[in-house]
């Protein structure tokens, strides 16, 4: 028996495909989850320059606003 054989075989059985897909989707995540792990302190940094460029821009926003309607 081939392997395609084995994965056309596979095909006609959902209870083992959902099997198959449940355990892939289960390695799948876990790889994300330590992905995430690993650029968790750059995803931090990042959120927090993106605050304070906004934070900063919302100031001087407000100063220009404050500057031309006097």
């Amino acid at each position: 028996m081939s392997f395609s054989t084995t994965l056309m075989s596979l095909l006609d059985a959902p209870a083992a495909c959902l099997a198959v897909a449940a355990a892939c989707l289960l390695v799948g995540l876990a790889a994300l989850r330590r992905a995430l792990a690993a650029l968790g302190p750059l995803l931090r940094a990042v959120a927090a320059a993106v605050v304070v460029t906004l934070t900063t821009l919302t100031a001087l926003a407000m100063v220009a606003v404050a500057a031309f309607t006097s």
